[in-house]
């Protein structure tokens, strides 16, 4: 199970991984699709704090993307 938020004041979607994921440090790739598109890149690992699930971020560089449906594609790349 993974959770999944968008900060955008921060421009960042954050992916919750499985505590006990097997793959627990991905190399992943993303992209936000809709009447924009922006590409995540720059992922940045947050390792876990007391038992809580390790934490991946990756930011995009649209200054700003209008208000509306997107479709979020989030690849792993290569299992470390």
């Amino acid at each position: 199970k993974t959770t999944i938020w968008h900060y955008p004041s921060h421009r960042e979607i954050c992916l919750q991984m499985d505590y006990n994921a097997t793959c627990p440090h991905p190399d992943l790739m993303g992209r936000i699709s809709g009447s924009s598109l922006a590409l995540l890149d720059e992922w940045e690992y947050h390792p876990s704090v007391f038992n809580v699930n390790d934490l991946y971020c990756g930011s995009y560089k649209n200054v700003w993307l209008p208000p509306g449906q997107y479709n979020l594609e989030i690849i792993v790349v290569l299992c470390n």
